[in-house]
């Protein structure tokens, strides 16, 4: 006899659902809903990403684009309107919340994303894979303490 499985769907945010607070100045439209300004706004941001993703990649000479681009909407939402962090000064906040990226091929844009909220410089988003770079090919805590942990696959 096969166990049965709960069909319970996980809530869905509707347009009117106030995001978090992150602690930070909110970017134009995207702090209170998701309303279509700001989904124009997001995607420009996003193409704005995806080009220094590129430029990376490039740079370094071998990298996994496509894993990075599936990604930039997701972080940037997230790091934007969801995840409660501070600024750079204060990167250890006790109360900050952790992401994690299981998926290390996509690297280059949690860098890209990690720029964007002035943790990483973005004049540093060309060291990608070089040695003795922070910006290694997988997030790795040794050379990035900001990240919660090292990260690969």
């Amino acid at each position: 006899m096969a166990a049965s499985r709960s069909k319970t769907r996980a809530p869905v945010v509707s347009r009117e659902t106030p995001l978090r607070d992150n602690g930070r100045e909110p970017s134009p439209g995207l702090r209170e809903t998701l309303s279509p300004p700001s989904i124009e706004t997001l995607a420009d941001r996003a193409r704005a990403i995806r080009r220094e993703i590129l430029q990376m990649i490039v740079a370094a000479g071998s990298g996994h684009p496509g894993g990075s681009f599936s990604m930039v909407e997701l972080l940037l939402v997230l790091y934007d309107s969801f995840l409660r962090h501070r600024t750079p000064q204060d990167p250890d906040w006790e109360d900050r919340d952790r992401f994690i990226l299981s998926k290390g091929h996509g690297a280059p844009a949690l860098y890209a994303i990690l720029a964007e909220f002035g943790y990483v410089s973005k004049d540093e988003l060309g060291d990608l894979r070089k040695l003795g770079s922070r910006l290694q090919g997988h997030p790795d805590k040794r050379f990035l303490p900001i990240l919660e942990t090292s990260t690969g696959s």
